[in-house]
């Protein structure tokens, strides 16, 4: 259990460390505003680099630089050309991302926002916990042995269960980013 626990707090100093340095580290891509954590600030506007014109762009900023619309990013993975509209990446909403995660604990928030690899690692988690509980406990006989098994289950529950919790606060806070890098949209304030 106190391996749990430190290993539990390295993780979050670790992952907190690494938000602060993620924010400055943008895509040649895209820019955001200048300061992240701060909550009255507008909506985060991306930009696409490449060729700019009245076919492939709604707001040019210049002939090299696109500005993108509410809501929609520019794809890191695809360069922008005269011919293909830029901007052309629906960005992932927060909410839903909040909701499917908290409403189906195996993962289809990730799955949603494109983040298969940690969507596959919190399904497969809660099946192999889920099968090792109700598959294991029927083949134990001896009565000591049983409870240490319990003891063991209740631990892998717990642990679990700080993890989709953990989970829920961070896509709460807007810490997670979709598949592609792109921040989520959030709310708009009124």
């Amino acid at each position: 259990m106190k391996i749990f626990l430190i290993f539990s707090l390295f993780s979050t100093f670790f992952f907190l460390k690494l938000k602060s340095n993620y924010y400055y580290h943008t895509s040649f891509l895209q820019s955001s505003k200048n300061d992240p954590y701060d909550i009255n600030d507008a909506p985060i506007t991306y930009y696409a680099n490449g060729p700019c014109s009245t076919k492939n762009c709604d707001k040019c900023i210049s002939s090299i630089v696109c500005q993108c619309p509410n809501g929609y990013a520019q794809d890191p993975k695809k360069t922008v050309n005269e011919e293909e509209k830029s901007c052309s990446y629906k960005m992932k909403k927060q909410w839903v991302f909040f909701i499917l995660e908290l409403i189906f604990p195996f993962g289809f928030g990730h799955f949603y926002a494109k983040r298969i690899f940690y969507g596959v690692c919190k399904m497969i988690s809660l099946i192999v916990v889920v099968c090792v509980d109700v598959f294991l406990k029927k083949k134990i006989s001896n009565f000591k042995l049983k409870q240490n098994f319990n003891v063991g289950m209740y631990v892998l529950y717990f642990g679990y269960l700080v993890w989709h919790i953990t989970d829920i606060v961070l896509i709460g806070i807007n810490y997670w980013k979709d598949g592609k890098g792109i921040a989520l949209t959030t709310l708009k304030k009124d």
